[in-house]
């Protein structure tokens, strides 16, 4: 079957959580090797706030509007960051969405080398690789440098990383591509130690709360209340 994930990790900048005590949800403590469970389980990595749902693929979306959750979070931390990750390795889905200051500004999915969502903003990590990966080339093959420059000429920062992304497959067989996810599948494996010091198999080893019968889907779901009892159970 393959990678499964169903992640979102708050980086809530220092955020402390409120005491509250009085909140009583069923819940029970685990330690789970699923990262994509069916019910919510939220746990915590130094100032971060990890939630595991398999409904964080109805999350991420590239509508600039926020949705209910991440109005939520942003309303009660509002200097966090918000990365959304899933991976299905059965149906060949690998997407994120990243928001700042409550503000989104990345989304990119990918299933079945079709891309679902993709606006025009770049990461530092696509635009890093862009720019490694045109160099390598420009220094491997000086001779069609120029014969590149002029191909690429008016076009933007993101049609180049297509461009340089497909170029470098047909030179190296690397089966990475802008459309076929393996790239998404990258940053994903950069991102998750960037937040939480280890690759996603670390999260496995983390002690979470879960909320039996409790989904992110759920219309009005009050995140921020299971985030402090959570934080309360596992303080």
């Amino acid at each position: 079957m393959g990678i499964k994930l169903g992640i979102t990790i708050i980086d809530t900048k220092g955020k402390r959580f409120k005491v509250e005590n009085e909140l009583k949800f069923p819940h029970k403590k685990v330690k789970t090797e699923d990262l994509c469970p069916n019910y919510l389980h939220i746990g915590f990595f130094k100032n971060k706030i990890i939630l595991l749902n398999e409904h964080v693929n109805e999350l991420i979306s590239e509508d600039k509007n926020l949705n209910h959750i991440e109005n939520l979070i942003t309303n009660e931390i509002p200097k966090s960051e918000i990365v959304h990750i899933v991976q299905f390795d059965s149906i060949n889905l690998a997407g994120y969405v990243i928001i700042e200051n409550g503000q989104k500004f990345r989304a990119k999915c990918v299933a079945n080398e079709q891309i679902y969502l993709d606006d025009d903003n770049l990461t530092d990590f696509e635009i890093q690789t862009l720019e490694t990966t045109k160099n390598s080339i420009f220094e491997a093959h000086p001779q069609i440098k120029d014969k590149i420059l002029k191909t690429i000429s008016g076009k933007t920062k993101k049609e180049e990383l297509i461009y340089f992304l497909t170029f470098r497959n047909k030179l190296i067989k690397d089966n990475i591509t802008y459309y076929n996810g393996n790239f998404e599948i990258q940053f994903i494996n950069m991102i998750i130690p960037y937040l939480v010091e280890s690759d996603w198999f670390g999260l496995t080893k983390i002690q979470y709360v879960k909320y039996n019968k409790v989904k992110l889907n759920q219309p009005e779901l009050e995140i921020m209340k299971y985030i402090n009892h959570a934080f309360n159970q596992l303080k």
